[in-house]
């Protein structure tokens, strides 16, 4: 694959999708999603098909749990793309149409842009969730300052638009996590180094901003150079967890069960240069961080 960064595993079969930053025929920014079959006994890949990602950049993607569908985000292009998965876990071509497949971001009027200039010159789509039941898809927006709520059809494998959650100007939301409990939802502010935490309504697919903290511990007054990249909740629901680049510490928050508020802990030394991404183990015993700048993955215990 071409410049592949975002991974998504299907729910049952044994097959992995890639967003890849690929250039198109012309040369120009496009974009497009992989499918790939996994041998069982090597783990070694063998491509089934891609399609386009209908825009530039894509960067995030998604599999629902009934695996008939993948969400994915793209940055450059600043739009959503859903395809079809096939009974053999190949991509289907996208849906035309409206409702379709695909959904291109706006700012609400035109000539309208984010207020860091050179980050929120028009929309980017950062992340593509897509919520327990199915019905709903999450993106972040970083510069739309927005997460948009898609209404999403799994049969069809089609996206319509449903609402939108705003956070604070410039803030930059990049990644989105769901609450196991069902009832809430965060996302790692990318610009301003900010966690929101939201009120979500699963059955009325709404997002209600209640809170925003920050990613650093008090007192931190020079952030040149910083951003957050990654956000997690831990499997138990009790905890969770954000990078930042640059200060190179996972934040790590505890969530009031009641109410989904976060309350800030610490900010954990992460072992590794640049911190994009990280992930916590099913089991909820272990976090991997992923370092981009020191080539290397540092292995935490998880203090239940």
């Amino acid at each position: 694959a071409k410049n592949p960064s975002f991974l998504a595993l299907h729910p049952r079969l044994p097959v992995l999708y890639a967003v890849s930053e690929a250039p198109g025929p012309d040369g120009k920014p496009a974009g497009a999603v992989m499918a790939y079959a996994i041998d069982p006994a090597t783990g070694h890949l063998t491509l089934l098909n891609h399609q386009s990602s209908g825009g530039s950049g894509p960067c995030h993607l998604s599999v629902d749990r009934s695996g008939k569908v993948v969400v994915a985000a793209n940055y450059g292009g600043g739009s959503t793309v859903c395809l079809g998965i096939a009974a053999d876990g190949s991509l289907e071509p996208v849906v035309a149409g409206e409702p379709g497949g695909f959904i291109q971001h706006a700012y609400d009027r035109a000539g309208e842009a984010g207020i860091n200039s050179k980050r929120q010159e028009k929309p980017h789509g950062h992340s593509a969730d897509i919520a327990a039941g199915g019905r709903f898809a999450f993106v972040c927006d970083l510069g739309l300052d927005e997460v948009l709520v898609y209404a999403l059809d799994t049969d069809q494998a089609t996206i319509r638009p449903h609402g939108s959650a705003t956070v604070k100007a410039g803030a930059g939301p990049r990644h989105f996590a769901l609450h196991p409990g069902g009832r809430h939802a965060y996302c790692v502010n990318e610009l301003d180094l900010t966690v929101t935490a939201f009120d979500l309504d699963p059955q009325a697919g709404t997002l209600t901003p209640i809170q925003s903290l920050s990613t650093l511990p008090e007192g931190s007054a020079d952030r040149t150079g910083f951003s957050c990249a990654e956000i997690a909740v831990h499997p138990s629901g009790r905890f969770l967890y954000a990078s930042n680049r640059g200060h190179d510490t996972i934040a790590v928050y505890g969530i009031d069960a009641a109410t989904g508020t976060l309350s800030f802990q610490a900010a954990a030394p992460a072992q590794v240069q640049t911190p994009r991404h990280f992930a916590i183990a099913p089991d909820g015993r272990h976090l991997l961080t992923e370092g981009q700048n020191s080539n290397t993955v540092a292995i935490f215990s998880i203090d239940p």
